[in-house]
């Protein structure tokens, strides 16, 4: 009878103790619309009109859904925004947030606000987005606070907001029709 004799050392393990952060895009939602917000550049990056990914099913005149081979053809939900973000002006000078140094961002679990943190010209800039609750429509609200954080005084401090709104052909009968091209806001 032979006995095999196994030694098993015990060896620390060599992974990483912290784990990495890999996904920054964080959302906020009201339940009738959704933004998304890229946490590391303070960017709005996504506006919805609705929560899922489509709102209905294609129909034909008579009324009949579409089909595509075996695919049913769908209206999405269109994505009202291209991108948004905040500037700053201080001490005769000026600059986008979104390529300011990132310093942190964060989600309030349970409150939907999502909260990015810059610096720029002496300042920490603090920008919250979420979508207001109480409001039943597709809405946000963006805020920025600039807190001095230096020894000395920032003078000629102004904050600005871009907002780049896809406003390309709309859905006739959704809203208003404003020209051929059926644009609607």
């Amino acid at each position: 009878m032979r006995l095999l004799l196994l030694t098993v050392l015990s060896l620390p393990a060599l992974a990483q103790l912290v784990p990495a952060r890999s996904f920054y895009d964080l959302p906020s939602s009201n339940g009738h619309g959704a933004v998304m917000v890229d946490g590391r550049t303070g960017k709005l990056v996504h506006f919805r009109e609705h929560l899922p990914a489509t709102e209905e099913f294609e129909l034909d005149s008579s009324g009949q859904q579409v089909w595509v081979g075996n695919q049913q053809q769908v209206i999405a939900t269109r994505d009202l925004l291209f991108d948004a973000y905040f500037g700053v002006r201080a001490g005769g000078q000026q600059r986008w947030l979104d390529d300011a140094t990132w310093v942190s961002n964060t989600y309030a679990p349970g409150t939907g606000i999502v909260t990015t943190t810059h610096t720029a010209y002496g300042l920490t800039l603090t920008a919250s987005v979420f979508s207001p609750r109480t409001l039943p429509h597709a809405a946000y609200v963006a805020i920025l606070c600039a807190k001095n954080t230096g020894a000395s005084a920032v003078s000629g401090v102004s904050i600005f907001h871009l907002q780049n709104l896809h406003l390309g052909p709309g859905r006739p009968g959704v809203a208003a029709d404003v020209d051929s091209t059926n644009e609607t806001v």
